[in-house]
């Protein structure tokens, strides 16, 4: 069973810019905003276990758009793989990737990891997950704990070699597009997605971005801070493990 529509999967982790980015190519396409993780919020979210009737759902959502396409993050392959196949797979991803071989995947990463922490640490902490509700300074007297935020990183690294052993596994070579590459570069960056989809744009001619980066000064000095912690950490270990090795020459760092 495959799915016999042109379509795009766009993959990503959480605070990567991924809605911004689907949202941009939907805008590049002359379409509305609509909810960019179909399958997770129409279907998964509400219970909904029939393979036929979630990808109905997201269809009937899909009408109008210039392709099919819609948003994973991870955990929901699985989820997904298992309401494809007659009996439950747990774990498994081989349906999904299958059932979408033919698509076009697109892998939407963030090169930056501890401003990506940083991004999750504070919309986790304060609810907000987009500009268009944030106001000015909303981040000035959030509390930081280093500690929570690595507990954060550890999870958004280990998500991102999920998705490159998924596509290594599935020899998926999907196009990659970097945060820090699209936020400045609209929509020149989505040039590789829609020649690969041949969809003709207009490219001189593009409303205004819809979606604005929700960070702001503050959201940078904690992700240097942070960055500078863990290099820290790293180089006092690094001086540890020497130290319980002993003296290995004449240039071994004295107590």
């Amino acid at each position: 069973m495959t799915f016999d529509q042109p379509a795009i999967i766009f993959c990503a982790t959480q605070r990567s810019g991924s809605t911004m980015i689907v949202d941009d190519f939907q805008n590049a396409t002359g379409r509305v905003g609509t909810e960019t993780e179909a399958f997770y919020h129409l279907a998964i979210k509400r219970g909904i276990q029939d393979w036929p009737k979630a990808l109905e759902i997201v269809q009937y959502h899909r009408q109008g758009e210039a392709i099919f396409f819609d948003k994973f993050m991870f955990p929901f392959l699985p989820i997904l793989s298992n309401m494809m196949a007659s009996e439950g797979v747990p774990n498994s991803t081989d349906c999904f990737a299958k059932f979408f071989a033919s698509a076009i995947w697109v892998y939407i990463r963030r090169a930056n990891i501890f401003e990506q922490t940083v991004s999750k640490y504070t919309a986790e902490t304060l609810g907000i997950w987009d500009a268009a509700t944030a106001i000015d300074d909303f981040n000035a007297a959030m509390n930081f704990d280093v500690n929570l935020a690595r507990k954060y990183m550890r999870g958004l690294i280990k998500e991102d070699a999920r998705w490159l052993g998924f596509f290594k596994r599935h020899d998926i070579k999907p196009i990659q597009i970097f945060y820090e590459d699209a936020v400045p570069n609209f929509p020149n960056y989505l040039r590789p997605v829609l020649s690969a989809a041949g969809l003709q744009i207009d490219f001189d001619n593009l409303n205004q971005r819809r979606r604005n980066k929700l960070g702001n000064a503050r959201s940078a000095v904690l992700a240097q801070f942070l960055e500078n912690v863990v290099q820290r950490d790293l180089i006092a270990q690094m001086f540890k493990d020497r130290a319980a090795q002993g003296p290995v020459g004449p240039n071994h760092m004295p107590d």
